[in-house]
């Protein structure tokens, strides 16, 4: 996957000797088709995974109704992105989305807290260690995405309250 990936960034991204130009050409690179189709092949999976609820009309029409909603919305924010930070590929690994709480099959809850840059230092802790300390205490995860001043907090419901909770204590 990361091979495909380097592949698609060399024909478009200019610091590798790309154009963006190549996205305008017809027919399209075949391995640039590859890699766009890479990038969302996750919500194809997600939409097969959820079928499960075929006899549910109601719930096939809500999922493709979110899958829009979530797929504008992503495009919306990514188009807004400068050059730099739509290619920045390390933003990429996170999930930028809630799933609805009729399509959760898991009792993994995430919750996303923004915190101030200012306070920033209050919550990691010298050496880390309140984060650890809450991470260890709560039962949750808490970290910090790198691309904002928010920490996503994975778990349990009962813990990523109580992890939740703590953080807003900090702040």
């Amino acid at each position: 996957m990361e091979e495909l990936k380097e592949q698609g960034r060399k024909l478009f991204v200019p610091g590798h000797g790309g154009s963006y130009e190549v996205w305008k050409q017809r027919p399209m690179e075949p391995s640039l088709l590859t890699y766009a189709a890479a990038d969302v092949k996750f919500l194809f999976d997600m939409k097969r995974h959820w079928s499960v609820f075929q006899d549910d009309e109601d719930m096939t029409r809500e999922l493709d109704r979110i899958v829009r909603t979530l797929s504008m919305e992503r495009l919306e924010r990514f188009v807004a992105l400068s050059s730099g930070a739509a290619l920045d590929q390390e933003s990429k690994k996170y999930r930028d989305f809630e799933l609805p709480e009729a399509f959760r099959t898991s009792d993994i809850t995430v919750v996303i807290l923004e915190v101030p840059p200012t306070k920033k230092g209050l919550v990691i802790g010298k050496k880390g260690a309140t984060i650890k300390g809450i991470n260890s205490s709560s039962g949750a995860i808490a970290s910090f995405d790198d691309r904002s001043d928010n920490v996503i907090v994975r778990g349990k419901p009962s813990q990523v309250r109580s992890a939740v909770k703590q953080i807003k204590r900090l702040l």
